[in-house]
């Protein structure tokens, strides 16, 4: 696994990011499906995961 990545810090609003991830070709994500079990954009719920809620 490779990746590449860089943080925009924008004037109004949040900061995102793009990324760029290079994967052997047993793990590649090859549907819509395999996708989103892997990448969420979603706030994390502060009652069943308070670290990543803390973290954000």
């Amino acid at each position: 696994v490779a990746q590449v990545y860089t943080i925009e810090f924008q004037k109004r609003g949040l900061p995102h990011m793009h990324l760029l991830i290079f994967l052997d070709r047993r793990d590649k994500l090859l549907d819509a499906a395999a996708v989103d079990s892997a990448i969420r954009a979603t706030w994390p719920d502060p009652i069943s995961e308070p670290a990543l809620f803390q973290a954000v």
